[in-house]
């Protein structure tokens, strides 16, 4: 007899994807994807997803120039248990014109929480928060640390070890003064 146990079965199992490429004219184009899959057959108001299907399928498009301020917002349900989840496309186009950074969640469950939105693509908009202020402070690290100056908002006291009082705020703080005006 093998004494190996078997694997148990997976009941829920969500994915999400979330990268960034820079367009040839010069903004940033940041899609994030969500799929949810059900381990064994699961009812829905569409009918019944079975195992290997998405549930979820969804896709958040933003585009954003270097100060992190959407250009354009674009969602996209490719799969979902409701024929009622694309009714809520077009709801964020309002993303247009906001800025990717502190206050962005607050204003963002302004405007797509509860009935207003989609609670899967609004959990996709913080992730896209975090990705595209790596997307552009890795792109303005570059330029070296006194071009950062204009990031450090968006990092300081966000976490432990970007805490103000810390090592890795203060090698930032004396490498942005070693190389030229900080903010």
């Amino acid at each position: 007899m093998d004494n190996q146990a078997s694997a148990p079965a997976f009941a829920h199992r969500r994915t999400i994807d979330c990268q960034t490429v820079e367009r040839e004219d010069g903004m940033w184009q940041l899609e994030a994807t969500l799929y949810d899959f059900k381990g064994a057959p699961f009812p829905t108001a569409k009918g019944t997803v079975m195992p290997g299907e998405a549930l979820h399928h969804i896709r958040l498009t933003l585009v954003f120039n270097e100060d992190l301020k959407i250009q354009e917002a674009q969602t996209r349900l490719f799969s979902g248990p409701s024929h009622e989840c694309r009714h809520v496309d077009t709801s964020y186009a309002a993303l247009v014109g906001m800025t990717l950074g502190p206050g962005f969640s607050r204003k963002a469950q302004e405007c797509f929480g509860g009935v207003l939105g989609c609670t899967h693509m609004n959990e996709l908009l913080p992730v896209a928060v975090t990705v595209a202020i790596q997307t552009a402070f890795a792109k303005r690290a570059e330029g070296g640390p006194a071009a950062l100056a204009p990031y450090r908002r968006l990092f300081e006291n966000q976490c432990r070890t970007w805490r103000s009082d810390g090592p890795a705020m203060q090698a930032v703080s004396k490498a942005m003064q070693e190389s030229g005006p900080s903010s």
